[in-house]
C-alpha cells in the first residue's frame, strides 16, 4: 500500500524529510501543495509530547524513528486534513497496527469511521464526523432554498409582465404587492415573522497564563477542587492544544 521499507529507520532529520516527501502524495489535492502542511522537527516533538506519536528509541543521545513512527505521522496528518481534531484523533489512531495506519494514510478517516458507526459503542470520532456532516447538509439545504426562492421570484416577475405592462414598470416590491392583491382567493397572506429578542449578555473572563496563551472562561466553568479534577482539566487542555497547527 505504501512503498516504505519494513526496516526503515532514521534520525529526526531523515524522519521529517521522508514524511514531507510522502505527504504531497497522500493529502487531498486542495491541501497537498500548501507549505504549512509540511512537518518539522519541532512539530514531531510536539506530537510525541501529547501522545499522538510513539516515543522514539534511543541510540546514545540520538532519537531514532522507524517505519511505524512514519506511518503514524502520515496517518495523523491525513486524518487532520479530513477535518478531525481533539479526542477524535485519538479515537481513530489508537490501537492501529501498521496496516491500519497505512490504510488511514492513503484513504483517510472515512472507512475507519464507517466501521466505528457499524458498532453499537459510541465514539468521539463518530460524533465529530456526524457533526461535520450535519453542518455540510445544513449549508447545502440553505443554498438550495435560496436558489429556489430566486427562481420563484424570477418566475413571478415574468408572469406580472405578461399580465399587465403597467405592473411591469413598477418597482419589484410594488408589482408583487399588486399581483398578490389581484388574486385574493388563491394566495394566503403571510404574517411577518416576529423580531427575535436579543440574547442576554454572558459575562466572560480572560486570563493569560503566559504570553501567547489566552483562555476565555464563562459562568459555566468550575474551578477544579481536587488533584484528579486538575489532572482531567490539564489533559483536556493538552488535547486541545495538540490540534493547533502553528506552522
Amino acid at each position: 500500500m505504501l512503498d516504505i521499507a519494513p526496516d526503515w529507520t532514521g534520525g529526526i532529520d531523515a524522519f521529517v524529510d521522508t514524511a514531507n516527501t510522502w505527504l504531497p502524495r497522500l493529502l487531498p489535492l486542495d491541501r497537498a501543495a500548501r507549505p504549512k502542511d509540511e512537518v518539522n522537527a519541532r512539530l514531531v516533538r510536539h506530537y510525541t509530547t501529547v501522545g499522538l506519536l510513539s516515543l522514539p528509541t534511543r541510540e546514545g543521545r540520538e532519537a531514532r524513528y522507524d517505519r511505524r513512527h512514519l506511518l503514524q505521522l502520515l496517518a495523523l496528518r491525513r486524518v487532520m486534513a479530513d477535518g478531525l481534531s481533539g479526542k477524535a484523533l485519538y479515537s481513530v489512531l489508537s490501537g492501529q497496527d501498521e496496516d491500519g495506519l497505512a490504510r488511514l494514510a492513503v484513504e483517510g478517516a472515512t472507512l475507519e469511521l464507517e466501521a466505528v458507526a457499524a458498532s453499537p459503542a459510541s465514539s468521539d470520532a463518530l460524533s465529530y464526523l456526524q457533526e461535520l456532516k450535519a453542518r455540510q447538509n445544513a449549508s447545502s439545504s440553505a443554498t438550495r432554498e435560496e436558489l429556489s426562492k430566486e427562481a420563484a421570484m424570477s418566475g413571478a416577475t415574468k408572469l406580472i409582465s405578461r399580465l399587465s405592462p403597467s405592473l411591469a414598470i413598477q418597482p419589484l416590491s410594488s408589482a408583487q404587492t399588486a399581483f398578490f392583491n389581484r388574486e385574493p382567493l388563491q394566495l394566503n397572506a403571510v404574517a411577518p415573522e416576529p423580531v427575535p429578542t436579543p440574547p442576554a449578555a454572558v459575562p466572560l473572563w480572560r486570563v493569560t497564563p503566559r504570553p501567547g496563551l489566552e483562555l476565555t472562561l464563562d459562568a459555566a466553568f468550575k474551578t477544579p477542587k481536587s488533584e484528579a479534577e486538575w489532572e482531567r482539566l490539564l489533559t483536556d487542555l493538552r488535547v486541545a492544544l495538540a490540534t493547533v497547527d502553528r506552522l
